[in-house]
């Protein structure tokens, strides 16, 4: 019952975001920023947000195993997703995607 609960959360939470991203893209905004707590179905949250015509995603984590769990994650959940790799730790620079899964200390580094 707690896991179904918990489920349902998540999936009102992300068409909440969902609803409240399209409004801020139709106010001409470039740049939004999400913020996820660490139960959060970040993969999800990604299709769902790249299902948002001329949607650009930065998911950003500090960790190289997160990184990796994360890129796994949405290929399994969308095997065909526009995604690319920016961390030196994995020795991937895959930029220009519509998804971008980077190290914080990568971005910092290039500046």
């Amino acid at each position: 019952m707690a896991i179904t609960a918990a489920a349902q959360r998540v999936k009102v939470g992300i068409a909440k975001m969902k609803t409240r991203l399209r409004k801020l893209g139709d106010t001409g905004l470039k740049r939004i920023m999400v913020t996820s707590e660490n139960d959060v179905n970040k993969a999800k949250m990604m299709q769902e947000i790249c299902s948002i015509p001329n949607r650009r995603v930065l998911m950003l984590t500090h960790i190289k195993e997160l990184i990796s769990q994360n890129f796994q994650k949405l290929i399994t959940l969308w095997p065909d997703a526009p995604v690319g790799l920016y961390s030196a730790s994995l020795n991937k620079k895959q930029i220009g995607d519509a998804i971008t899964i980077a190290g914080i200390q990568s971005c910092y580094k290039r500046g």
